[in-house]
């Protein structure tokens, strides 16, 4: 099957399927990507749940669309999509507060317009980790995190990449929705 009929069919999928932001994060599984274009889908799982509301490739203001950006209310937490390590975390222009990890087979994520960072770069992070909180930082006009998944610098189309979300409630994580509450609350009150 070639790329275009893969994309075909995907785009059908997610049209007969769309993705549900009451679904549950499926277990992460080791990244195998075994081309340029194609890559092991169990290998990174969503970063936070909620509607995609831009896709890879779609036509901007601002030209290509380098990744997918998922709504989400402020606050909610953002996991890593795999294992790997913080490269960078900060501002980055119009990105705003920005996250970067690397993977196994030259792979990276990139998650963007973050409220808050709760990570700092060296950490190593494995797949869900708490990394930061969905905000609207740098030139967004609503709360999402801009995804993007790249290999060796390129980026690929995340929909290709990601686990198809699997129903149930997601799993508590007591401590981690403590913090981003208590940061939540504490940006509130700054203003």
């Amino acid at each position: 099957m070639t790329l275009k009929q893969r994309l075909r069919a995907l785009s059908l999928l997610i049209l007969l399927f769309p993705i549900n932001p009451h679904t549950a994060y499926p277990a992460a599984k080791s990244v195998e990507a075994r081309s340029d274009t194609e890559g092991d889908r169990a290998g990174f799982i969503w970063p936070v749940r909620g509607p995609v509301i831009s896709r890879f490739g779609s036509s901007r203001l601002s030209g290509w669309h380098s990744g997918v950006d998922i709504k989400a209310p402020r606050g909610t937490p953002i996991r890593a999509a795999a294992p790997g390590i913080v490269t960078f975390s900060g501002r980055q222009s119009s990105y705003g507060r920005t996250v970067k990890i690397a993977h196994a087979n030259g792979l990276s994520t990139v998650y963007a317009h973050n409220s808050a960072n709760f990570v700092k770069p060296g950490d190593p992070v494995k797949a869900g980790t708490l990394i930061g909180t969905v905000g609207r930082t740098g030139r967004a006009t609503t709360n999402h995190v801009h995804f993007e998944i790249r290999r060796k610098g390129v980026a690929k189309n995340p929909l290709l990449l990601l686990q198809r979300p699997q129903p149930g409630p997601m799993p508590a994580r007591r401590h981690e929705a403590r913090a981003a509450a208590q940061h939540q609350s504490t940006s509130e009150i700054k203003g």
